[in-house]
């Protein structure tokens, strides 16, 4: 995505120059769900965007918020999601056609069924857990750089401890009960706890700024800032 506005201009005076007022949610830098004692030292779960720009290189916080209308307009909804039809879809396994779940108001036969649109902003390291969600994700970054690890769910889920468990659906994972995650520490995995966790494949790649991300729904992620500087990303449901 190196040809949209937000690749070209998205730095840290633009930002605060042009959407500084722009409210945010953030988080901790770390994600650790289901351990809430991170939030208890942040002062507040929202914060304008100027005043975390401020902040940023003191504060253990990472924003993440559906992405404001009115910085919409210097993204650029990747091409590969315009694709497909919204009328019909392939009906289950085989190459016979059925009508589309979401259909399109007004009839049309283009435009991906879009859930929410993403923005994400920080400085130094962050880093996800490995999980998976229910939607398909595509993310495009703007500014920093960082290290992926994929592991293929319908593969290794018999190889992974849940903490959900049962909401991956093994037989039709487009029937998947909601999303998931493993309770590792993806920094310093147990292998005595989760021994099973030797038998599974990874992919990795580094995503540098202009990339593109396809996640497709229900793949098992793990997403890690690496470097020291700001990271700015805009990323699709």
């Amino acid at each position: 995505d190196r040809h949209s506005d937000a690749f070209k201009k998205w730095d840290e005076q633009y930002l605060v120059e042009n959407f500084g007022d722009v409210a945010l949610k953030v988080e901790p830098k770390l994600e650790n769900r289901g351990n809430d004692e991170a939030y208890r030292t942040m002062p507040a779960n929202r914060i304008l965007l100027k005043d975390f720009v401020k902040t940023m290189r003191d504060r253990n916080q990472y924003a993440v918020s559906i992405l404001p209308q009115k910085m919409a307009w210097d993204v650029t909804v990747p091409p590969a999601l315009l694709c497909g039809s919204r009328k019909e879809q392939l009906a289950g396994n085989n190459d016979e056609r059925e009508e589309h779940n979401y259909p399109h108001p007004h009839g049309h036969n283009w435009m991906t069924h879009l859930l929410e649109a993403d923005f994400w902003l920080a400085h130094g390291r962050t880093r996800s857990q490995l999980h998976y969600d229910k939607e398909h994700n595509f993310n495009c970054l703007y500014r920093g750089r960082k290290r992926w690890i994929l592991i293929d769910t319908r593969e290794h889920h018999k190889d992974i401890e849940w903490v959900r468990g049962g909401r991956f659906n093994a037989e039709d994972d487009l029937l998947n009960g909601g999303t998931d995650w493993v309770p590792i520490d993806p920094d310093r995995v147990d292998m005595l706890v989760f021994h099973k966790i030797k038998n599974v494949k990874y992919y990795e790649f580094m995503q540098e700024e202009g990339d593109c991300v396809y996640l497709p729904y229900s793949y098992l992620h793990m997403v890690n800032k690496t470097d020291e500087g700001m990271q700015v990303a805009a990323s699709y449901m």
